[in-house]
């Protein structure tokens, strides 16, 4: 059962406030493109705890005001504040990969390293550059995270001591963007693969809604399908028509990857 049913089930809420959660989820499915794809993982989603997360998450859609006035920009911030509190609380996937993959746009992580290490943005090229001829890089560098918050990963389905991204065959940084359902808008510009040893001083868990808040391509795990996360493919198009698209594993961890963990770093394009 998901958690959004478990509380339904729970008697917490009174037969008019459902029907009134439910209303104000419509609405947003049926007049926001973002709600087009939250609303239905927010109803199907078995990872995320039903108390307090699911409950709270509930309870908010209650109370909130814009919803009605069809203020969705105002909604979706407050719906992105109340997601925050609940992240990193899926539960542990069993599966332990040896090797994790991650990819992350490089102008994000240029600017992640210029907000939260006080690089500019010829500092940050650079590191990019010397990571990936594994060049060297200071002690001070090394402990750099790779991420501020939580870390996405993924990692060989068929192999989990093998390499992650065995799928990619065009070595094409959309065909991972694809695959990963990463944001369609940054199609066509550079990307940062990161391979790296699972040390397991971390667990790694599965992702719900919380942790995805109001990123539009998060599949939901629903239940009987939680042994971890799968991504959410782009559909097929004429971009996509030459990839092999299909949900790969995902889970995501507490930020504690740092630089010198790092086994390969590559740009796509």
């Amino acid at each position: 059962m998901s958690s959004f049913n478990k509380v339904k089930n729970s008697g917490k809420f009174s037969k008019k406030e459902l029907k009134i959660i439910e209303t104000k989820l419509t609405a947003w499915h049926s007049e926001s493109n973002l709600g087009i794809n939250i609303d239905p993982n927010i109803q199907i989603d078995c990872c995320i705890p039903d108390d307090p997360d699911m409950y709270e998450i509930m309870k908010f859609i209650l109370n909130e005001k814009n919803i009605n006035k069809r203020q969705f920009e105002d909604f979706e911030n407050e719906y992105s504040k109340i997601c925050w509190k609940f992240v990193l609380h899926g539960g542990v996937i069993k599966i332990k990969p040896s090797l994790l993959g991650r990819a992350v746009e490089k102008d994000s992580f240029i600017y992640f390293l210029i907000k939260h290490y006080l690089f500019n943005k010829a500092m940050a090229k650079d590191l990019i550059e010397r990571l990936e001829t594994k060049s060297h890089i200071t002690p001070d560098e090394e402990e750099i995270l790779i991420s501020a918050r939580g870390t996405w990963v993924t990692w060989n389905k068929n192999d989990p001591d093998d390499k992650p991204f065995e799928f990619v065959k065009l070595m094409k940084a959309d065909e991972i963007r694809a695959n990963l359902g990463l944001d369609m808008n940054y199609s066509g510009k550079s990307l940062l693969v990161f391979i790296y040893k699972y040390n397991n001083k971390y667990d790694l868990l599965k992702p719900t809604i919380a942790d995805a808040g109001l990123f539009p391509y998060f599949q939901a795990t629903p239940f009987g399908e939680a042994s971890y996360g799968l991504t959410k493919p782009w559909f097929k198009s004429k971009l996509t028509k030459e990839f092999d698209l299909k949900p790969r594993p995902e889970a995501i961890h507490k930020p504690e990857a740092k630089l010198k963990y790092l086994q390969t770093v590559k740009i796509m394009h």
